[in-house]
């Protein structure tokens, strides 16, 4: 694919590319930099409960030269990606398709030889399961009764999302019943049926989690942002953030790219000569630098969110 475009174009693709996974790998790119153990941490609780069995057909010696080529791969694609600067979540689903298949060679195994998994194994599932469950019930509880703790919040954009009006309701937590159930029964059943019960209580649990909890998370966190971004999409104007860095609102204005150059110069859309309007999204603990900023309107305050909005014809100045 390299050499095609290569012998088509030239070479300028091919060296930006290879520089910009260069910049991925000694820096970190968009705000995106975490800890070594980062993609550990997603792959144990993301793909879990095939995680847990994962490990215990790593540990297990084979024959099967397949299952030396998962393995290999899985422990590329995660070393690589700890050692990335750049961290984000994407980075490593190709170990999914490694993690299935050592999963189901150690369940089929298991189901083969009539055995149980090891004692050390089935505590780190029923830790694993047991946390993730508590999470999931506790969650819209804890949330219900915010008013008793949301002042002890000491972060001022934390605080302001969640100021978000949302209602919440015990039965949001109906995903982390049913995930609890599953591991009560795989870690005290000896029926064959008790996996497929397992896997099938994670499923449920992601499902119901995903139409419950999920948007009132999205209503917290963002909704005031991608709500102001919308109601744009019909003027013709310049939007921006400040002080943080999104995708967001090129998505949710649906504009098109600007002619202008300038449009993606924080400088020039808070100082410079503008020729249509400009809108700035910004998080709270970013409003005393523009609240000094002359001719820049402050809108409102939501959720966390300040929104300010700049006319054409105005002299600004520093």
């Amino acid at each position: 694919w390299f050499g095609v475009d290569l012998i088509q174009n030239g070479p300028r693709f091919l060296i930006e590319f290879i520089q910009y996974q260069f910049h991925l790998l000694t820096r970190s790119e968009a705000d995106h930099g975490e800890p070594f153990f980062y993609h550990w941490i997603v792959l144990l609780i993301g793909c879990f409960p095939a995680s847990i069995f994962m490990m215990k057909a790593i540990f297990s010696p084979s024959a099967k030269p397949f299952k030396k080529w998962m393995v290999i791969l899985f422990w590329v694609v995660l070393l690589l990606f700890s050692i990335v600067k750049t961290k984000i979540v994407h980075y490593s689903s190709l170990c999914y398709f490694p993690i299935s298949y050592l999963a189901a060679i150690a369940i089929y195994e298991l189901q083969e030889k009539k055995m149980d998994l090891k004692l050390v194994w089935k505590i780190f599932l029923g830790f694993m399961g047991l946390l993730l469950a508590i999470v999931f019930i506790c969650l819209p509880i804890i949330m219900m009764y915010k008013h008793s703790w949301i002042d002890r919040v000491h972060d001022v954009f934390a605080r302001g999302n969640l100021g978000a009006v949302v209602q919440w309701n015990w039965i949001d937590g109906l995903g982390g019943f049913i995930l609890l159930i599953g591991i009560l029964i795989y870690l005290f059943s000896k029926k064959n049926w008790r996996t497929i019960f397992l896997f099938s209580s994670v499923t449920i649990c992601c499902f119901l989690t995903t139409i419950l909890i999920a948007p009132k998370i999205e209503a917290i966190s963002q909704r005031a942002n991608i709500e102001f971004f919308e109601a744009k999409q019909q003027e013709d104007c310049y939007i921006t953030t400040y002080g943080y860095k999104s995708y967001a609102h090129y998505f949710y204005t649906k504009k098109k790219p600007f002619i202008n150059k300038q449009s993606v110069d924080d400088n020039w859309l808070l100082y410079g000569t503008i020729d249509k309007p400009v809108y700035i999204s910004t998080k709270i603990q970013s409003m005393p630098q523009l609240d000094g900023i002359k001719d820049l309107q402050k809108l409102y305050v939501k959720n966390g969110f300040v929104f300010y909005k700049r006319l054409p014809n105005n002299n600004t100045q520093r």
